[in-house]
């Protein structure tokens, strides 16, 4: 009995507890932001962008205080890792079949020139390097998921990475809402608009409303091209683990590469090697969502709009120019390549 009660008294017990308000706290907001997504599926944003909208207004208005705090910086770091190893199982080697040599090398060259340019750009206006790298990652890659999944290497603080997703989710649905427009004007027929939408938006939900909204052919190439972007983030994660801790001296690989990452490389080969039954995978899918939205809710509330007032301008004006570069070099090479 005395051990029972010197164990409710001690860390052990209130630990994993304290972690609860914060942990509800986020789980509420991630709700929340289902049920508007559902309520305005007019606005063509997902969850995961209206549960950082709701963390950063609750947060700024509410200012929760500390009893909440344990709970949200576990839900920002290890409920967005698992929810990385969680999309994994939803990534497929075989998303790239169909996809021309030459239009994979124009995308992937647009890709690298645009994760080159964030930090390069960043130190032009005189914004933080790291800031410009996740608007670059954002940008090429997989919007709000690639900056997820690499802000824990790279990202300072919880509001840079809050900041760069809604940088690049606001300038995406700018993009996707034009995008349609601009390939029917340019005659870039079925395998050109569906390389500009495909390749060009930063975000999965970008690219497939765009792409349907030009077309249900056109559609479902821009996935095909998208889903081959959106590979690429298995190399970029792996080469961000590699990366980062040896600046912080970790020379061990076991040190090195974070849990979450074999378990993402292997998600991936299981679903690639079609080994994740059809039933198990969709639950998988949906469980990923739901921590992404909800460890998306959590960096919300550690924003400071007074620091985005400060700083936000120059890094909107950074993302939105990494993304018309983006547009202009994959437009480029649909006009070459339709």
């Amino acid at each position: 009995m005395k051990s029972f009660v010197g164990w409710i008294c001690s860390g052990a017990f209130w630990g994993p507890m304290n972690k609860l308000p914060g942990l509800a706290l986020a789980a509420g907001a991630a709700g929340l932001a289902y049920a508007v997504a559902g309520w305005l599926p007019q606005i063509k944003v997902g969850a995961v962008v209206w549960a950082i909208v709701l963390g950063v207004l609750a947060g700024n208005a509410m200012r929760p205080g500390e009893r909440f705090s344990p709970g949200l910086k576990f839900c920002e770091k290890k409920v967005l890792e698992f929810a990385v190893v969680l999309l994994g199982a939803g990534l497929s080697l075989s998303s790239l079949g169909g996809f021309n040599a030459g239009a994979g090398m124009a995308i992937l060259a647009a890709m690298a020139a645009t994760l080159a340019m964030g930090p390069l750009a960043a130190r032009a206006v005189k914004t933080a390097p790291t800031t410009g790298f996740l608007l670059g990652v954002g940008t090429a890659i997989c919007g709000s998921a690639a900056i997820a999944a690499v802000s824990p290497f790279v990202a300072k603080d919880r509001h840079e990475t809050a900041l760069s997703i809604g940088i690049v989710n606001l300038a995406g649905f700018a993009a996707m809402l034009v995008l349609p427009f601009a390939a029917r004007f340019l005659h870039l027929g079925l395998e050109g608009s569906a390389l500009l939408l495909g390749g060009a938006l930063p975000a999965v939900g970008h690219a497939v409303g765009a792409g349907y909204a030009a077309g249900p052919e056109i559609g479902g190439l821009a996935i095909a091209v998208k889903m081959g972007r959106v590979l690429c983030l298995v190399p970029l994660v792996l080469a961000c683990s590699l990366w980062a801790p040896r600046e912080a001296g970790k020379n061990s690989i076991w040190q090195v590469v974070p849990w979450f990452v074999p378990l993402f490389l292997l998600a991936v080969g299981l679903r690639s090697a079609d080994l994740i039954p059809p039933g198990m995978r969709h639950a998988i899918s949906i469980s990923g969502k739901a921590a992404l939205t909800a460890a998306m809710a959590a960096i919300g509330f550690g924003v400071d709009l007074e620091a985005v007032r400060r700083h936000g301008p120059k890094a909107l004006a950074l993302g939105a120019a990494l993304l018309l570069f983006q547009v202009l070099a994959v437009g480029a090479a649909a006009l070459l390549l339709s």
